[in-house]
């Protein structure tokens, strides 16, 4: 499968954009099965350590069904925008089979 990285580089600046500082967001560390609670504290297009336009700076508000030392409460992280939702149940694996 070839992934077409200008239409990814594109929804990564589309999605930064729609994310507000200030705003409380999900932070997905598998699907929705678990991640964080976060505060948006800086965001920007410029390219991330994993080569993609966002760079989300946010800080950890509660834990999600973890206990993983990287999503302690208070900690500051560095974040695609691609893995903030509005809501947990946004994050669910769209593979998944539904019953």
């Amino acid at each position: 499968m070839k992934f077409d990285t200008k239409k990814l580089a594109r929804e990564c600046i589309d999605r930064t954009k729609q994310i507000v500082i200030g705003n409380q967001y999900f932070l997905s560390a598998f699907y929705d099965k678990e991640g964080a609670i976060v505060k948006v504290i800086d965001k920007s297009t410029k390219v991330n350590s994993a080569g993609w336009p966002s760079t989300v700076i946010v800080k950890v508000i509660e834990q999600v069904d973890t206990e993983s030392s990287f999503y302690a409460v208070g900690k500051e992280l560095s974040v695609n925008a691609c893995n903030l939702y509005e809501h947990r149940i946004d994050a669910r694996n769209p593979f998944a089979k539904t019953r």
